[in-house]
């Protein structure tokens, strides 16, 4: 009976401790850098080839539900270079909150293969930051480098998705042989495959 429950304890004792190991939160930023996008112009159609690179700074903070699956919450600064009109000369910016989950392929291992994916909404603020939402999955591979005091560095490669509201869109048209252009305001969809690098503390 003793030993019972002297087993019983130290199961109790060990799912505590375990919990606690799953349980535990972390910071995470992340630089990343779109290699190619392509632009579409919802309501008209219009797609457009390649424009300047998306460039992305995203700090988060996070929570390990277990051993394989994390999620967290965080705020990303967008720098979309040569996106908001047909000639691609001017730049967007925005400012998502987002929330991102992580699914690990190993369990308690530093050096493991990981699916993500996320999802955030930017609000419009003034005539600088554009309001919109993003959307991107990928995979990705981590490790803990002793150059970095063990903490963890993750690479990442995927899709993403920006899509912009109320941008200023020139259209061109003809009429009775006349050519003229006016101005609308669009939402533009921007896709794109980029990498990037991320370390957790």
């Amino acid at each position: 009976m003793k030993k019972t429950i002297c087993l019983l304890l130290q199961i109790v004792a060990f799912g505590v401790v375990a919990q606690e190991k799953v349980q535990k939160s972390f910071i995470k930023a992340e630089l990343g850098l779109a290699t190619s996008s392509t632009k579409k112009v919802i309501g008209t159609g219009y797609s457009f080839g390649q424009i300047g690179p998306n460039i992305r700074f995203r700090g988060m903070y996070g929570y390990n539900l277990s051993n394989q699956f994390s999620a967290a919450i965080g705020a990303e600064f967008s720098l979309i270079r040569k996106s908001l009109d047909y000639n691609s000369s001017k730049d967007a910016k925005m400012v998502p909150v987002f929330v991102q989950l992580q699914y690990n392929f190993k369990q308690d291992d530093p050096k493991t293969f990981f699916l993500y994916s996320g999802y955030g909404l930017s609000p419009k603020m003034g005539s600088k930051i554009f309001g919109g939402q993003i959307f991107d999955a990928g995979l990705g591979w981590q490790y803990q480098p002793k150059l970095f005091n063990g903490n963890p560095v993750s690479f990442m490669a995927g899709y993403h998705m920006s899509s912009i509201k109320d941008v200023r869109v020139r259209h061109y048209g003809s009429f009775g042989g006349n050519e003229f252009d006016y101005f609308a305001d669009e939402k533009i969809k921007l896709s794109s495959i980029g990498i990037s690098i991320g370390l957790s503390f």
